[in-house]
């Protein structure tokens, strides 16, 4: 009767654990066309510069998943629905055109944009009255003369977001965090002064 009275215990203990672990996936779907800032020290580098996609490197720790947050007993693995890195080239490529600049193939480019992802992290926490998102995201890019094969510019840039609601917040909330901590990082790489300084000696 012990025994019995234990395995039964052990399976309530497993199946309790269990349910405290959730999946989340994320569309990952930033509106690159309404954030992403059109006047920006990426503007003022005349005439435009023909970038293209290069290189991808993700130097995550587990780059099985998105992220994963705990909030209280419960674990979230949150799963992205495309490739982060897709979502990064997209907003850098929405970032250049509306710089005046273009996004290009690789063979008909200038500068060859490389990336690596270096960190990307989300989270929600409750509160007496309010539940609050968090997310993040780093990444680091080298900008590559394609004639000459000589880096012209590297920098590591960081996107946050944070951001609450009263009493009620779902996963959506957490997400839309995530968007906008992404679209944050872009235009963090568009208001880099230096990077602009560096790309204008390649127009001397």
């Amino acid at each position: 009767m012990k025994r019995s009275t234990s395995a039964v215990s052990v399976i309530a203990l497993a199946v309790l654990v269990a349910a405290c672990t959730h999946t989340v996936t994320f569309k990952l779907t930033p509106d690159f066309g309404a954030g992403v800032s059109k006047q920006t020290a990426l503007s003022q580098v005349q005439p435009g510069i023909k970038f293209a996609r290069g290189k991808v490197a993700d130097k995550r720790a587990d780059i099985s998943k998105l992220s994963t947050f705990k909030q209280g007993v419960h674990t979230f693995n949150v799963f992205g629905a495309r490739p982060i890195e897709e979502v990064v080239a997209e907003g850098l490529g929405k970032l250049f055109t509306s710089s005046g600049h273009e996004w290009v193939d690789a063979s008909a480019a200038e500068v060859r944009v490389d990336l690596q992802i270096l960190s990307v992290n989300t989270g929600r926490n409750a509160g007496f009255v309010t539940v609050g998102a968090s997310s993040g995201i780093q990444i680091k890019l080298d900008f590559v003369d394609v004639k000459t094969s000589q880096t012209l510019f590297s920098e590591i840039y960081n996107g946050k977001d944070e951001r609450e609601r009263a009493m009620v917040g779902t996963m959506s909330m957490v997400e839309e965090s995530m968007n906008a901590a992404i679209v944050n990082c872009i235009n963090a790489v568009g208001k880099d002064s230096d990077f602009a300084k560096a790309l204008k000696k390649l127009r001397a």
